[in-house]
């Protein structure tokens, strides 16, 4: 069962931003494609016989956090929000987390198992699957984010009353702007995937796919260097709607 955190509630500010379009191609893939480029000319022995997508994954990839859900561990409700583990409502295996009661910023989070420094921030990979069901709710945000213990980080929103979405700073949970609002087309009723990349020079980007992988989004936010150590992945938004598979990974070249 999880554990209730109680903390001092601060209200949140309605942002306004232009919305625009966005492009398609995710920056944190040729970052990516750059780090295999490198690996293999460490091991130029084997750059003749060894392709692109037969390089082990765990030779370039460090799982820092994995979580399916099967096991119920180290959730916590934060403030007034709930997450709870849900059976036979998930995109693989047996079960999801659910994310009840209660508008942004309550929710809840986990800890990740280790600090993540500013100096690997730009390494590390946020990823999951997310459902939002066609039911009533006064909250039909989806928003999830990397924080510190004082609930400050990054993250992201996926609104379904208007089809859009944009990359955000928590402040003590509290959420602001710090990227274009673009347009997406609808989500509801279906698993989409996401990934949340962390740059160089204080940038995110944020990649949104359907659930055969095609790009449906992705989004650069704008420089924002205010939080530069992170200890655990949130759950925020409104309610309910469904998480799975998320994983926190580095690149480890």
């Amino acid at each position: 069962m999880s554990k209730s955190i109680r903390r001092h509630t601060i209200p949140i500010e309605k942002e306004e931003k232009k919305e625009e379009k966005a492009s398609i191609q995710p920056t944190w893939l040729s970052s990516f494609k750059t780090s295999v480029k490198k690996f293999l000319k460490k091991r130029p022995s084997e750059e003749q016989a060894i392709s692109d997508e037969k390089i082990k994954r765990e030779e370039i990839i460090k799982q820092l956090l994995y979580d399916d859900f099967k096991k119920f561990e180290g959730w916590y409700n934060f403030e007034k929000g709930i997450v709870v583990q849900l059976k036979f409502f998930k995109h693989s295996g047996d079960f999801s987390l659910k994310k009840d009661l209660h508008g942004d910023p309550n929710g809840g989070f986990k800890v990740i198992g280790t600090r993540i420094s500013f100096e690997e921030i730009k390494k590390i990979i946020f990823t999951g699957w997310i459902y939002r069901p066609t039911i009533a709710s006064p909250s039909l945000g989806d928003r999830l984010a990397i924080e510190d213990t004082d609930s400050n980080g990054y993250g992201f929103c996926i609104n379904h009353s208007r089809n859009t979405v944009w990359i955000e700073r928590r402040d003590n949970g509290k959420p602001s702007v710090i990227s274009q609002i673009v347009n997406i087309n609808p989500l509801k009723d279906k698993w989409y995937y996401f990934e949340f990349h962390m740059m160089n020079e204080g940038k995110f980007n944020l990649g949104i796919l359907n659930e055969m992988r095609g790009f449906e989004v992705s989004l650069n936010s704008f420089v924002d260097n205010r939080y530069s150590s992170f200890t655990q992945v949130a759950v925020h938004g409104g309610f309910p709607y469904y998480i799975d598979e998320i994983k926190v990974e580095k690149i480890v070249l």
